[in-house]
């Protein structure tokens, strides 16, 4: 196995290229931004010039911290019509390929992808295209539509994605089954900060959780459930969730007695999760699991739903522990807790894993050599 270089190792900048890129995004959740915003600073620190073009959404602002501060950004409202949406992304992009001619076009999500490849009809696309899918509902399972936009995404006027780069195990396996093509993996990097801190637990057992997707309503009522649950047979046992929550949902976690922590800022949740004895990710939300990744990189023991995008980062019984419902979610949350020495364990394992896979140095060496065999 090849050792990946230490977290603060500098990297000599290697240009890919001395001409823009354009981002085509969409709204920019917490996942996307796991992947857009450390290619942004990939990409300046090579030399690139780069625009941004995403939907201007109140409720992912904070994600938008992620991106290099160079980066060019086009924000467009937020709309409630798709079809509107669509129409302002596609212009939006058309007026940007008039204006300055770009050396590559990185389409994030399907929907994006759609739209530059239709829009390469109206206008001269650059010769180099990635394509990123970030969890996109239309790939699982299978359904008809993503196949039917996946087959719109195959050459027109000459043009068609020349490299798709998936920073998840999962989409990488569906974009395979559906267009027969090879697919770049580049998993999503942890922040510095979770590597350098250093965990100490809490006196009594604090369980952290959270989630990165702001528009799944299963995960808070099961963490409340399972708060519940841990406090008939774990005195002392206390949660925090990190993360949005809508007024409801506040009002679930307040009634399980679960403290909740905004936490925008990668040092504010590295703070927030470091005296921690174990993290739980619920079930819920798609793509890349950006905490989960931040919990193992900090060397917190980790449960987590058995999902495809869980099982891609943890190694059940290795680097974590999966489970198939709350009975068992519950089963393996007791005995962490019950177990300092499997806390140790598990939590040396996670940490080891994700310096191995979600080192930013990688990340940057990897997205470079992808941009350039382009």
């Amino acid at each position: 196995m090849s050792r990946q270089p230490p977290i603060g190792t500098p990297i000599p900048a290697r240009p890919v290229s001395c001409d823009p890129v354009l981002h085509l995004v969409g709204r920019v959740t917490d996942d996307v931004a796991s992947f857009l915003g450390p290619t942004t600073h990939a990409l300046a620190d090579a030399g690139a010039q780069q625009t941004v073009i995403l939907v201007d959404d109140e409720v992912h602002e904070s994600a938008l911290h992620l991106l290099h501060p160079s980066a060019q950004l086009v924000r467009l409202p937020a709309n409630a019509s798709q079809l509107n949406q669509v129409l302002q992304l596609r212009n939006a992009l058309l007026r940007m390929l008039a204006q300055t001619q770009f050396g590559a076009v990185h389409l994030h999500g399907l929907l994006p992808s759609l739209i530059g490849v239709s829009a390469s009809s109206s206008a001269t696309m650059p010769r180099k295209v990635y394509f990123s899918p970030h969890g996109s509902k239309l790939l699982f399972p299978f359904k008809a539509l993503g196949s039917l936009l996946l087959w719109f995404m195959r050459p027109l006027s000459g043009h068609t994605p020349q490299r798709a780069i998936a920073n998840i195990g999962s989409d990488v396996r569906a974009l395979q089954a559906l267009t027969q093509q090879s697919v770049e993996l580049i998993e999503s990097p942890v922040a510095p900060v979770f590597f350098s801190a250093t965990h100490k637990e809490a006196d009594k057992p604090k369980v952290v959780s959270g989630h990165h997707a702001h528009d799944d309503a299963t995960s808070i009522p099961a963490i409340a459930q399972m708060a519940v649950l841990l406090c008939d047979e774990t005195h002392g046992a206390r949660f925090s969730w990190i993360g949005q929550a809508s007024p409801k949902q506040q009002a679930q976690l307040k009634a399980a007695h679960i403290k909740r922590v905004d936490a925008p800022l990668g040092t504010q949740r590295a703070d927030e999760m470091t005296d921690g004895w174990l993290y739980y990710a619920p079930p819920g939300a798609r793509g890349f699991p950006v905490r989960l990744a931040e919990a193992m990189a900090l060397g917190l023991p980790c449960v987590a739903f058995d999902t495809p995008y869980h099982r891609d980062l943890i190694r059940h019984g290795e680097t974590g522990l999966l489970c198939r419902n709350a009975d068992e979610a519950l089963t393996a949350i007791s005995q962490l807790i019950a177990s300092r020495p499997m806390r140790q364990r598990i939590g040396a394992a996670a940490r080891e894993e994700a310096l191995r896979r979600f080192n930013p140095v990688k990340f940057r060496t990897s997205l470079l050599a992808a941009y350039e065999e382009a």
